[in-house]
C-alpha cells in the first residue's frame, strides 16, 4: 500500500474521530498498523478512539507508544494528558506530574502560554501532595521574569 493510501485511512480516521465514530476509527487505525506498525498518527487516533470508548489501559498503551516513537511530538503528550486528568485511575495521578514535565520541556519554547498553564497545575500537584521542593525547581522560561513578564 501506499504513502498515499495510508494517509486515505488516516484521513478516514480522522474523520470518524470528528464524527463521534469511535469503533470505525479504530479499523482504520489497526488497517494503518498492519501495513506501518510505527505510524504515530495512527497511535494517537487509537488514544483518542480508545480514550472516548472508555478504554482507559488501550488509550494509554496507544499513547505510550506514540510518545516512544515520536517523544517531541505535542500531540500524543497532550492525549497522555487529557487520558490521565481524565480517569481517576490507579497511576494515571502519578505519573501525570511527569507528562506535565515533558510538556513543559516541549512549550517552553513555542507556547508561553500553554507553559504557564501546565505549570500552575503541576504546581498545584506538587502543593497538594506537600511536595514543595519540587515547586522550587520549577523555573521560568528563557527571558521570563515574572509571568506574562
Amino acid at each position: 500500500m501506499s504513502n498515499k493510501e495510508v494517509k486515505s485511512i488516516l484521513k478516514n480516521a480522522r474523520e470518524a474521530i470528528k464524527n463521534k465514530e469511535y469503533k470505525e476509527a479504530l479499523k482504520h487505525c489497526k488497517a494503518v498498523l498492519k501495513l506501518e506498525k510505527n505510524n504515530y498518527n495512527a497511535w494517537v487516533f487509537i488514544g483518542v478512539a480508545a480514550s472516548e470508548l472508555e478504554q482507559p489501559d488501550q488509550a494509554q498503551a496507544a499513547y505510550r507508544k506514540a510518545v516512544e516513537l515520536e517523544p517531541e511530538q505535542l500531540l500524543a503528550w497532550q492525549g497522555l494528558t487529557n487520558l490521565y486528568e481524565k480517569n481517576n485511575l490507579p497511576g494515571f495521578k502519578e505519573e501525570l506530574p511527569s507528562v506535565y514535565q515533558k510538556l513543559l520541556d516541549l512549550y517552553e519554547r513555542s507556547d508561553r502560554e500553554k507553559w504557564y498553564e501546565v505549570c500552575r497545575k503541576l504546581v498545584d500537584i506538587y502543593h497538594q501532595e506537600r511536595r514543595h521542593l519540587e515547586v522550587s525547581t520549577l523555573h521560568l522560561p528563557p527571558g521570563e521574569e515574572t509571568p506574562g513578564g
